[in-house]
């Protein structure tokens, strides 16, 4: 079976929650997108509001996490170095952190605090980015995350046809580890992905434009039964 992982960009944490409750019924993951217009050209929550910080602190203070129930949330920290926010982020409930692998010149600092706090790390990279940069982690960390394109930020961009060929080349040194694709996966690509060698999936359009997000969600999943 695939992973597969909505991915959510809203602008309000009633918004999150909103998205979140038409797909928990199908999956025990999704994905939040957070981006703070620097890192980004385009801004999520909690930086659309007036004070991030303050959004946050709400959060750890009360030990009230961003989202309620038994769906896992993972946060893709499109954000310029998250080191700043760490302890914050932390205290989201989030199971995972992903950070981006351009975003910070302290990617062992991230890896080694998020570990200490329970929640799994991933490490996110651009097509344009040279994958020689993950080596150092690939030990360390619990997955990778391709961005299927150097556009991040948006939903609805097309995947960049490099990212077949990358995964491949990922999946030679990383032959164990959870591959993710985020951006750009949906019912055409999606097959070329997993045979590349992704097994995992996370899709913003193509789950909740869906008209059956119930049936898109089980298409992807069982994309792993197919492999030839």
């Amino acid at each position: 079976m695939i992973k597969v992982v909505p991915a959510i960009i809203e602008n309000t944490r009633k918004d999150i929650i909103g998205e979140v409750s038409l797909v928990k019924s199908f999956v025990d993951t999704v994905q939040i997108d957070i981006m703070d217009g620097i890192f980004t050209h385009t801004k999520s929550w909690p930086f659309t509001s007036d004070n991030a910080r303050d959004e946050l602190e709400i959060l750890k203070n009360t030990n009230i996490k961003l989202i309620d129930g038994n769906t896992l949330f993972e946060l893709d920290l499109m954000v310029d170095r998250p080191e700043y926010f760490l302890d914050l982020f932390l205290g989201t409930g989030a199971s995972a952190l992903i950070f981006h692998i351009d975003s910070t010149s302290d990617m062992d600092a991230l890896i080694e605090k998020t570990k200490k706090w329970g929640v799994r790390v991933a490490i996110a990279i651009r097509p344009y980015t040279s994958l020689d940069l993950l080596l150092p982690y690939l030990d360390r960390i619990d997955f990778v995350q391709c961005m299927g394109s150097d556009k991040i930020g948006y939903h609805g961009v097309k995947l960049d046809g490099s990212v077949y060929e990358r995964i491949t080349r990922l999946r030679e040194v990383y032959p164990d580890g959870i591959i993710g694709v985020d951006i750009g996966v949906d019912e055409e690509t999606a097959p070329r992905l997993v045979k590349a060698g992704a097994n995992k999936l996370v899709a913003g359009s193509a789950i909740f434009d869906s008209d059956d997000m119930e049936d898109s969600i089980r298409y992807f999943s069982n994309l792993g039964n197919n492999e030839s």
